[in-house]
């Protein structure tokens, strides 16, 4: 199997057993399934920081240290930052905003504590060192 196969089935895994992580959580805390949080922002595990975990550490692993693996760790590195100090920003705008009164209602949950990105981290992980050495 080609390595760009393998890296793009790490990432698929990452990030779907990050989502399947995501609604089980949400079916213990709330006792129902809500197949919409799939499409929502924040909550355990970060998505984003597993798909990308996924990507860069397959390239490492059949790549090493080289031109791509920058990349993909740059633009991994980016996504958490995003993930953690913007959205999170966002957040606390909205909970102001809110406490204004206005009309409109801005949702307040967005980004992800340090705890849910390093979540993702190991979801992405684990997907990529199962995909290198069982496929």
């Amino acid at each position: 199997m080609s390595h760009g196969l393998i890296i793009l089935i790490a990432m698929v895994l990452g990030h779907s057993v990050a989502q399947a992580i995501k609604l089980s959580i949400r079916l213990y805390r709330k006792g129902q399934v809500y197949y919409g949080s799939i499409l929502e922002d924040g909550d355990m595990p970060s998505v984003h920081s597993a798909t990308v975990s996924a990507v860069t550490l397959s390239v490492f692993l059949f790549e090493g240290i080289s031109p791509l693996f920058v990349v993909t760790l740059f633009f991994a590195l980016l996504t958490m930052h995003d993930a953690l100090h913007i959205w999170g920003l966002v957040g606390r705008h909205s909970i102001f905003l809110n406490s204004l009164g206005n009309k409109q209602n801005f949702k307040e949950d967005t980004g992800h504590s340090v705890a849910e990105v390093a979540v993702g981290i190991l979801v992405g992980c684990v997907a990529a060192v199962l995909c290198y050495y069982w496929l």
